[in-house]
This record gives structure tokens, C-alpha cells and sequence, in this order.
């Protein structure tokens, strides 16, 4: 590059000095010969000179460049500065310390506290079921806002003008009035879109076993048929009717004399479906409380018997002696 640079300034300058000489009138070789001579010469020693220059800045360059390297491995490798440096990240730890993570345990620990959670999460969800069939909201093993206001009605803690499960008049959910639950109207029910669903549907009915024993027609009875929604509070209630009154005095009174239960039938003397159709209504006792007898001809009408009608009445069912004072017989869980 220096060589071609040295060329080319030695052929402008002879082109110039034959311009210069021509336009001055001299003659043109020898003023050429001159010119050209000194002018080159000049210019050949300057442009070696920067040449040389710039050779000797690029090789100080390079010489510099070279010791910081060294200098740089060198300090990196020194035990004084990686001591020196080990300190300074130990004073900055305990000015601003970083908790370390705790050591996983072991497999099989692991392995048992993921059985334990699992056992424990499958035996609560069905604690919990259990829990929302007795307050008559969606056995789904969840705990939200509907089995929370269930179990506060039940409990009679619900706040005031927040008691009831689903809106009054709906009949899609069981309602609470403190600890009395409240179940839907007969005209609810005969609409087949309460939480009965449809009469005649026998895949929502299931088998109880009465804690003592019913008798129908002279023959013991082991088990009746009832409406799943209703199945917890009529085990219930015949639970605490045996712990009210005893095996014996049941019998004298005639409250172990069964009816029936579910029966697709029309109401005695009417068109409209009985509620013995959805297999939410019980009969007691018949012969002695039949559909015209009035108190206190009829057995149950008796002072004797207002704790049977109590302990119903407190689990939602409605006594059709207590109301209309007649079929003292039967007992529904709808209201008229």
C-alpha cells in the first residue's frame, strides 16, 4: 500500500510540474526534469516517513496489547486476588443473606405423605357428600356457597334475609327457616321441576331400614322405599322417635303400624297426583287415623303423640292431622 502511495504522489507531482512549467513558457523538458525531480524526492522521504510512523505506532500497539493480556492472566490466576475476591462475596452474603431451599426429603417419604394426602383427600370428599345429603344440596363433595348456607340454616346461624339455600318459591333446593327445613309446596312438586324431579321416577327412590320395627298388614317390614333427597331425615326422625319413646311404647301407641310410602297413585278422592308418587309421604297407623276422622277420634291426634308430630315437624315434614285435622294418618315432606 506505502509503495503504490509513494508512485502515484510521484506521478502528480511530475504532472504538475509540466503544467506549471508549460503555463510559464519555459521549456518544457528540461523544466520537467527539474521539477519532477525535486518535488519527487520531497514527496518519496515524507511518505516513508509517516510510512515508518505508522509501523512503529502499530508494533507499540500490539506490544501493549500483549503485557495486559499477560498482566490480566496473571491477576486471575494470583491466590491474593481470588482470596480477595472470596471475602468480598462472603461480606456481601452476610449484608444481605440468601436463604438456601430446604433439602428434599427422602423418596419414600415423599411417597407416603403423597399416599396420606391422597387417602386423606378421597375419605374427606366423601365426608363431605355425606355431609350435603343430610342438608339437601348436590352431593358433589365441594364445599361452596350452597352447602355453607345449607349448614348455616341448619345450624340456625345464617344471617338474617340469607337462610335459605335457593330462592323462595323455587322448589329447585330445600330451604331453611333456622333448624327447620323447609321443603317445596305440593304445587312445586307436581310441576316435576322441584328437587323431587318427576313422580314415578323409581331410579331417585332408595331402600332404608327403619331403627325399629314397622309392621305392615301384621308383617314386619325390613326396609321402605323413599325418595333419595328425603332418605337422611326420615332415618332421622324414626331414630329419634325410638330414642323418644321407646320399642314398647311405640307399639302401644301405634306409631310401628306402616302405611306405605311410595305408591303412583292419585289423591284419595281427586285427580291430582299424590305425594305418595314421588315417594315423599309416610301413612301411620291407617285403620285408627283414616281420611275422615277428626281429633280426637283419631289415635294420632292424641297428647300423647305431639312429640311424634314434633320431631317430623323438625326435620321438614308436614302432618296433615295438624294441619286440615283430618287423614291424621300421613305425613309428607311438601308443603300444602
Amino acid at each position: 500500500m506505502t509503495n503504490a502511495a509513494v508512485t502515484s504522489g510521484l506521478v502528480v507531482a511530475n504532472a504538475l510540474a509540466v503544467v506549471t512549467a508549460t503555463a510559464a513558457g519555459a521549456e518544457p523538458l528540461l523544466e520537467y526534469i527539474q521539477n519532477g525531480a525535486s518535488v519527487g524526492a520531497i514527496m518519496g522521504l515524507f511518505l516513508w516517513r509517516e510510512m515508518k510512523r505508522a509501523e512503529r505506532y502499530e508494533k507499540l500497539y500490539d506490544e501493549e496489547r500483549k503485557k495486559r493480556a499477560a498482566a490480566e492472566n496473571k491477576c486471575s490466576s494470583c491466590p491474593f486476588v481470588k482470596r480477595a475476591h472470596e471475602e468480598f462475596l462472603h461480606a456481601r452474603e452476610e449484608e444481605h443473606p440468601c436463604p438456601s431451599p430446604p433439602p428434599p426429603p427422602p423418596a419414600r417419604l415423599q411417597a407416603c405423605r403423597g399416599l396420606t394426602l391422597y387417602f386423606y383427600h378421597i375419605t374427606m370428599k366423601e365426608r363431605i357428600k355425606r355431609i350435603q345429603k343430610a342438608v339437601g344440596v348436590s352431593a358433589d363433595g365441594i364445599v361452596g356457597p350452597r352447602t355453607l348456607a345449607a349448614l348455616e340454616g341448619r345450624l340456625g346461624i345464617a344471617e338474617a334475609g340469607k337462610n335459605t339455600v335457593d330462592a323462595e318459591g323455587s322448589g329447585n333446593k330445600p330451604q331453611c327457616e333456622g333448624t327447620r327445613r323447609v321443603w317445596p309446596t305440593q304445587a312445586q312438586v307436581r310441576t316435576g321441576k322441584s328437587i323431587f324431579g318427576a313422580a314415578g321416577d323409581e331410579g331417585a327412590l332408595v331402600n332404608i331400614t327403619p331403627p325399629y320395627p314397622l309392621y305392615y298388614d301384621g308383617r314386619a317390614v325390613k326396609s321402605i322405599r323413599v325418595h333419595e333427597r328425603i332418605a337422611h331425615e326420615v332415618q332421622a326422625a324414626l331414630t329419634e322417635i325410638l330414642a323418644h319413646y321407646g320399642q314398647e311404647r311405640i307399639h302401644e301407641l301405634g306409631l310401628d303400624v306402616y302405611g306405605g310410602s311410595y305408591n303412583y297413585r292419585a289423591t284419595t278422592g281427586g285427580s291430582s297426583l299424590s305425594m305418595h308418587a314421588w315417594g315423599i309421604a309416610f301413612d301411620f297407623d291407617p285403620a285408627r287415623n283414616a281420611m275422615n276422622m277428626h281429633a280426637p277420634q283419631a289415635t294420632l291426634s292424641r297428647p300423647e303423640c305431639e312429640a311424634f308430630w314434633e320431631i317430623w315437624e323438625r326435620h321438614g315434614a308436614v302432618s296433615m292431622g295438624r294441619t286440615c285435622d283430618k287423614d291424621w294418618m300421613h305425613v309428607q315432606f311438601a308443603r300444602f
